[in-house]
């Protein structure tokens, strides 16, 4: 058995833990998010997950768009409070880097809602394309 310093324990808890933050940077941790607006007793929320909600997180709209559930009745997240308050579910709203992309009301199935998620994603791809693009060699 090694005994190791407290010095050789530090310096490795972090160089893990700077390793786990440029991981996350790198992924872009908080980019875009798909949040949903949702109450208890809301028959179109239940039915969204049946049909979808089970699955979502394995799908590759997921990667681009993780899923953030917010209870309309409960405490507003303070990173969406530029959203202002919902009253309105199923609302499901596609953020990214802070702004607001667009919004889906509603929910009647599964084809119209990935439909609808499918131009969302496209906005987002775009933005974050067109940011690849520095300023310089847009005027060329």
């Amino acid at each position: 058995m090694t005994l190791r310093s407290p010095a050789s324990i530090y310096n490795w808890t972090a160089s893990v833990l700077m390793l786990v933050g440029v991981s996350l940077m790198s992924q872009g941790a908080v980019a875009a998010e798909l949040i949903m607006y949702e109450q208890e007793g809301c028959y179109a929320c239940d039915l969204w997950k049946k049909e979808v909600g089970k699955v979502y997180h394995l799908t590759d709209e997921a990667k681009i768009v993780p899923l953030r559930q917010v209870d309309i009745h409960g405490q507003q997240p303070k990173d969406l409070e530029f959203l202002g308050r919902n009253r309105f579910t199923p609302k499901f709203v596609v953020i990214d880097k802070g702004r607001k992309i667009g919004e889906i009301f509603g929910y009647n199935n599964e084809a119209a809602f990935y439909g609808l998620l499918g131009e969302l994603i496209e906005k987002v791809k775009l933005d974050n394309s067109s940011a690849l693009i520095s300023p310089a060699a847009s005027k060329g």
